[in-house]
């Protein structure tokens, strides 16, 4: 087995300090603040073991940075919500006790808005590790959006490796046609078959819970802002919609994004470039818009391959540190 080590330190119904009082998958109350470790340290949404591909993939389509590697597995995240710092460092520790050479963190703590600072609790511990003999590999983060002075602990402490994400070589996309419009590029954020559906439209960003049923067996399509794809996604699905189709603004670029999937009632999300967006809304004001999908998806060539991705969070740190 390629992980030999690992444990979990919270359990799947932590959400650390943003969570409380919620109904629990066997039906009864619980404090999601409170870890409730498994002895499984499997992630729920897949995020883990699609970091863990990155680092060590061996097949005919994947190549790791180090596809000879041993993992060991440390569980700081439920299924939804954040970490604490106490959690991360009892990781790390546990880690370091393990005899792990490298040290991987993909993540951000609960609170974190603003910049991190290099002497968080985090990033000491971090930097310690380093002393000690062990590489300590941290993202960035994904608050790009907010501008910059947006570094993460503990990537901003200077002994720690601070990894930014990038744009990849291609995306997955295709065509889709419509009674007025022909040939409209979009991008999908998974492998997903599409199915023709009727757009709907709503005077709202699908940030917050919705009370729209007019949305229900439509793909409903929004403009990109306000709260991450994710969080439209999963308001949009809460009240039926099959699909979401997001387009880019302000640039006319195709929004090209990725959306990690936690459960079954997630749905399919695909992006448009800002110009055929507001065609495609302007459509929908007048009369019903038809899509029907013109082949399965693509592999398509990226224009924005290697550029650091808008996503990512910028710098400099507080005390000027240049990273990313």
């Amino acid at each position: 087995c390629r992980v030999f080590v690992g444990q979990d330190f919270v359990g799947d119904e932590y959400e650390g300090i943003s969570g409380g009082l919620k109904t629990g998958v066997d039906g009864k109350i619980l404090d999601s603040r409170i870890a409730r470790p498994k002895a499984d340290p499997m992630d729920c949404s897949g995020h883990g073991t699609h970091v863990a591909s990155i680092i060590g993939g061996i097949d005919k389509n994947i190549l790791g940075v180090a596809p000879n590697v041993t993992f060991g597995a440390y569980k700081v995240f439920g299924c939804n919500g954040g970490v604490e710092s106490d959690v991360l460092i009892q990781a790390m520790e546990q880690a370091y006790i393990d005899g792990m050479d490298v040290i991987n963190l993909s993540g951000k703590l609960n609170f974190r808005r603003a910049s991190g600072w290099a002497d968080y609790p985090t990033a000491i511990i971090s930097e310690l590790l380093v002393k000690r003999g062990v590489l300590v590999v941290a993202a960035m983060g994904n608050d790009g959006k907010e501008g910059l002075w947006e570094v993460s602990e503990p990537a901003v402490n200077p002994f720690v490796i601070a990894v930014a994400s990038s744009e990849n070589s291609f995306y997955i996309g295709g065509n889709f046609s419509t009674t007025l419009r022909k040939n409209i590029s979009f991008s999908a954020a998974d492998v997903y078959t599409p199915k023709n559906m009727t757009i709907s439209i709503i005077n709202e960003d699908a940030c917050n819970p919705l009370k729209e049923p007019s949305v229900n067996g439509t793909m409903v399509l929004i403009q990109r802002g306000g709260c991450s794809v994710k969080m439209k996604m999963t308001n949009l699905a809460a009240v039926g919609a099959l699909a979401l189709m997001t387009y880019n603004f302000p640039e006319n670029e195709i929004f090209v994004f990725a959306v990690e999937k936690a459960n079954k009632n997630d749905i399919p999300v695909f992006g448009l470039g800002r110009v055929d967006g507001e065609n495609l809304y302007k459509d929908a004001q007048i009369g019903i818009v038809r899509v029907e999908f013109n082949e399965i998806l693509q592999i398509v060539p990226n224009s924005r391959m290697g550029n650091v991705a808008d996503y990512n969070s910028w710098g400099p740190g507080p005390n000027l540190e240049m990273k990313p």
